[in-house]
């Protein structure tokens, strides 16, 4: 699900819903992504190869650089989640799979689940997407083992349409992935009023 062409202009460096900001993951975050990463790291090395080792700042700083190469380039927003002033994760809205989708990743720190800051993030993504002229699908996609993850797509209404074979590489992986996705008029029917104040 890969090889979609580039958006025709780079997706918002800023996007401000009621309580979280979606900020574009800047150098001078590199420090605090990092260390809220070492912090959650039994939990995401579970499903996520690249938290199974520490990340130095130098490699981090270049995976920074090289989403934002991505962004200006038209193929992903790296964002931070941002809840009063502070992060508490990464949200990906990813070019991929066919010309008229896209497709959300995402991490969250142990210490901001469970209250339900992922899921608004989520719907920040997903109407932003569908403010893109000619997106019409939405997706994600996650380890069927995930529980954790699975539960984000079912509270956004997202429907279950597809599983597959994929190749295990963190220690809890199942080997089967799962492909949730939403259309434009499934989305909009549901969520008439957008959670997006701003986005630039």
């Amino acid at each position: 699900m890969s090889g979609a062409a580039p958006l025709k202009e780079p997706l918002p460096a800023l996007v401000v819903g009621a309580r979280l900001r979606l900020e574009l993951f800047r150098a001078d975050a590199v420090g605090a992504i990092g260390a809220l990463v070492d912090r959650s790291r039994p939990t995401l090395s579970q499903f996520l190869g690249w938290a199974m080792d520490p990340i130095d700042a130098a490699a981090e700083a270049a995976v920074q650089a090289d989403m934002e190469r991505r962004w200006r380039a038209g193929l992903d927003a790296g964002w931070m989640i941002v809840e009063d002033g502070a992060p508490r994760g990464m949200l990906g809205l990813h070019r991929r799979g066919g010309h008229d989708e896209l497709e959300i990743g995402y991490w969250l720190d142990d210490a901001a689940s469970g209250r339900g800051v992922m899921t608004e993030a989520c719907t920040m993504a997903t109407d932003v997407a569908f403010g893109i002229e000619g997106i019409g699908v939405v997706e994600i996609v996650h380890d069927a083992a995930n529980r954790r993850s699975a539960a984000v797509p079912g509270r956004l209404g997202f429907s279950r349409v597809a599983a597959f074979s994929s190749t295990p590489v963190a220690p809890q992986e199942s080997g089967i992935k799962v492909r949730w996705t939403t259309t434009r008029r499934a989305w909009l029917k549901s969520h008439p009023t957008s959670s997006v104040l701003s986005a630039t």
